[in-house]
């Protein structure tokens, strides 16, 4: 076993003691600078491959597109596309259409011979006619065949009102009926 002795000064002690921990410093910050210049350099490694992994992708997406049957493919399917939005659109306008064609069919089947119908006006899902009579009993009569109107088991005509005042003259009976129509009636 050696025994040693430290004879320096404490200055100088002091001093040695200062490099040391200097020298530990600047050699951490050594390792540190290596590996942040390494990570550095791997991070521009991956840059400049996806870069020209783009660049390569870029190209054959490029040779895909020139091809005529590639073309062809776009075109087509952008048509089919258009095709899809004008069906819709018209689907979506047959469902919320209306159809009175179907109203004025029951109309004509039920208004008989002695009535003569002037004018028609509908306001969303009431109708207006105005007609003229040959006695008030077709009137009354054209209002019972209107509350017996059914069209897949649900009546077509509700609210039907007829002025009493129209209802004045036994003969040429010129009067105007209000009614609702269902909707189930008009679809």
């Amino acid at each position: 076993m050696k025994i040693k002795f430290n004879l320096l000064p404490q200055q100088q002690k002091e001093h040695l003691r200062i490099q040391q921990i200097l020298r530990s410093i600047l050699e951490q910050e050594i390792y540190i600078t290596i590996v942040f210049g390494v990570l550095t350099l791997s991070l521009f490694g991956i840059y400049f491959i996806l870069k020209s992994e783009a660049g390569l992708l870029k190209a054959v997406e490029e040779k895909f597109t020139e091809q005529n049957g590639y073309q062809e493919i776009t075109s087509i399917h952008k048509e089919f596309k258009d095709v899809h939005q004008v069906i819709k659109d018209v689907t979506k306008t047959l469902d919320g259409h209306v159809n009175w064609s179907r109203v004025l069919i029951m109309l004509s089947e039920n208004v008989d011979e002695q009535i003569i119908i002037e004018s028609i006006t509908t306001t969303d899902n009431q109708m207006q006619i105005h007609a003229i009579a040959k006695t008030r009993e077709d009137v009354i009569s054209l209002k019972e065949k209107f509350r017996e109107v059914k069209r897949n088991e649900q009546t077509c005509f509700e609210n039907i009102v007829v002025p009493e005042s129209d209802l004045a003259l036994p003969k040429n009976v010129s009067f105007t009926m209000t009614l609702d129509v269902n909707v189930a009636c008009l679809r």
